[in-house]
C-alpha cells in the first residue's frame, strides 16, 4: 500500500499535473499573452489548486507551493514541459518518501 502511495504520487500525479499545467494550460497562457504573463497566472492557478484540494495551507506549505510553482513555470519557459515534469516528479517523490518515513 506504502509502495503504491509513493508511486501514484510520486510519479503519476506530477506526470498528470505537469501535462495539464504546463503543458496544455502554461503553454495555451502564454501563446496568448506571452511568457511572464502565462507563466504567472499559471503558476497561481497550481498553487490555487493545491491550496484548494488540500483544505488550505500553512505559511511554509504555501510558500514552498509558490517557490515550486514559480521554478516549475520557469523550467518549462526555459526547456519545455519534459523538464518542468522531472523535477515535479523529483519534488513529489522526495516529498511522499519523506512523508512515508514519518509513519
Amino acid at each position: 500500500m506504502l509502495v503504491a502511495f509513493l508511486l501514484v504520487n510520486g510519479i503519476v500525479v506530477p506526470i498528470a499535473e505537469e501535462l495539464a499545467w504546463r503543458g496544455v494550460i502554461q503553454t495555451a497562457l502564454m501563446d496568448a499573452y506571452g511568457a511572464l504573463a502565462g507563466s504567472t497566472v499559471a503558476a497561481t492557478g497550481f498553487v490555487q489548486k493545491h491550496v484548494d484540494v488540500d483544505g488550505g495551507a500553512d505559511p511554509l506549505r504555501l510558500a514552498s507551493l509558490v517557490i515550486l510553482a514559480a521554478i516549475f513555470s520557469a523550467l518549462r519557459v526555459r526547456y519545455r514541459t519534459g523538464s518542468s515534469t522531472v523535477a515535479h516528479v523529483g519534488a513529489n517523490l522526495l516529498a511522499t518518501g519523506i512523508a512515508l518515513t514519518a509513519v
